[in-house]
C-alpha cells in the first residue's frame, strides 16, 4: 500500500525539477531526436523547451509515481476516474478533501479529460500542458475529486472545500450565495434565488465586490465568499443562529405569498396560510424574510412573518 505522503513527494519531485509535458509521458527524457520526430501539433511548437528534462502528461505523472513506490496506475484520466477511484465525488463547498486525493477536469461530454494531486493548504500539483509542464493550481479550479485504490489515506488530515461560483454553474451552492446576496440588499429582480448562477446574479456579485474593494470580476471564489461570510456574520446576534429561528405566517383569508425574491416583483412560488411556519434564512434590509422551502428558498413579507 502507498502512503498519500509518499505520492505527493514524487509530485513534489518532478515540480522541484521543472518536469516538463509530453503527451504521452511518463517520466522519459525527452531529446532533440524525439522532438525531431514529433508529429503532434503542440509537441512541435513547445517540445523544444523540454529536451533534456523528464516529461509526462497529466495521468503519465501518475503511471511513474505509482511505478516508482511500488504499484500501478492506468495512464489515463478518464479511466482512473471510472476504475482506480475507491470513492469520489464532486467538489463543492462544505465536502472535505484529504491530501493526495485525484482531482479531475470535466469536459462537455462528461469525460475526465484532465487529472492533478491534492496535496493539501488549497494546492493541486498538475502536468498541465505542453506550454506549461509541471505546475502547481488551486483546488477551486477542478470539477471532481477521487481517492485513489492503492493509496492509504488512514493518517491524512482533511480541508474543507470552498467552492469557486461563476457564470454557468447551478445547484444549492447558488442559491445559498442568492440568497445572502439578497438579505444584504443586491437585487435580483428577474429570477431571485432560482440556483442558476446567470447574468443578473453576477452583476451582484460584482456589485457587492465593488462595494467591498474587491476584484469586481463576477466570480465568487474563496476570498469573496469569506467577505460575504464575514458581512453575515456580524449581522447576526450574537445568542442567535439561523437554526433556532422560526418564520410564523400570520395572515388571514387568502394566504400569503412566499415569492422567489425580497419583493412583489419576484414571481410566485407558493401561497402560505395562517400559522404555517419555516425554518428562518436571512432577513433583507427591506425587512423580508428568506425561508427554507422543501427544495428552494423563498421570501415573505415582514408585515405577514413574525420570526420566533
Amino acid at each position: 500500500m502507498i502512503t498519500a505522503q509518499a505520492l505527493i513527494a514524487k509530485f513534489q519531485y518532478a515540480l522541484d525539477q521543472k518536469w516538463g509535458y509530453i503527451w504521452g509521458g511518463t517520466g522519459q527524457t525527452w531529446t532533440q531526436a524525439k522532438q525531431d520526430a514529433a508529429t503532434r501539433s503542440m509537441t512541435v511548437k513547445y517540445g523544444s523547451r523540454w529536451i533534456g528534462k523528464r516529461v509526462a502528461d497529466c495521468s503519465g505523472l501518475f503511471s511513474w509515481a505509482f511505478k516508482e513506490l511500488g504499484g500501478y496506475m492506468y495512464h489515463g484520466s478518464n479511466t482512473m476516474w471510472n476504475k482506480y477511484c475507491t470513492s469520489k465525488g464532486t467538489l463543492q463547498s462544505g465536502i472535505t478533501i484529504r491530501p493526495g486525493t485525484a482531482v479531475f477536469l470535466v469536459n462537455s461530454a462528461g469525460s475526465r479529460h484532465h487529472v492533478g494531486l491534492f496535496i493539501g493548504n488549497d494546492t493541486v500539483i498538475e502536468a498541465k500542458g505542453t506550454a506549461y509542464g509541471v505546475v502547481t493550481s488551486k483546488l477551486s479550479h477542478w470539477d471532481e475529486w477521487g481517492e485513489l485504490t492503492g493509496v492509504d489515506y488512514t493518517n491524512e488530515g482533511s480541508e474543507t472545500v470552498v467552492a469557486t461560483l461563476r457564470k454557468g454553474d447551478k445547484g444549492e451552492d447558488v442559491r445559498v450565495l442568492q440568497t445572502k446576496l439578497l438579505a444584504l440588499g443586491y437585487g435580483l429582480p428577474k429570477y431571485g434565488a432560482d440556483g442558476s448562477y446567470g447574468a443578473e446574479t453576477t452583476a451582484a456579485v460584482m456589485a457587492f465586490q465593488t462595494d467591498k474593494g474587491l476584484v469586481a470580476d463576477g466570480i465568487c471564489g474563496p476570498i469573496t465568499q469569506a467577505v460575504l461570510d464575514d458581512v453575515k456574520t456580524e449581522e447576526i446576534e450574537d445568542d442567535a443562529t439561523p437554526e433556532m429561528k422560526r418564520v410564523i405566517i400570520t395572515a388571514s383569508g387568502d394566504g400569503v405569498d412566499i415569492r422567489a425574491g425580497n419583493s412583489e416583483q419576484y414571481s410566485l412560488i407558493t401561497t402560505a396560510q395562517n400559522g404555517t411556519s419555516y425554518d428562518w434564512v436571512a432577513t433583507a434590509e427591506n425587512g423580508w424574510h428568506a425561508v427554507a422551502l422543501e427544495n428552494q428558498v423563498g421570501w415573505v413579507s415582514g408585515e405577514f412573518g413574525q420570526i420566533e
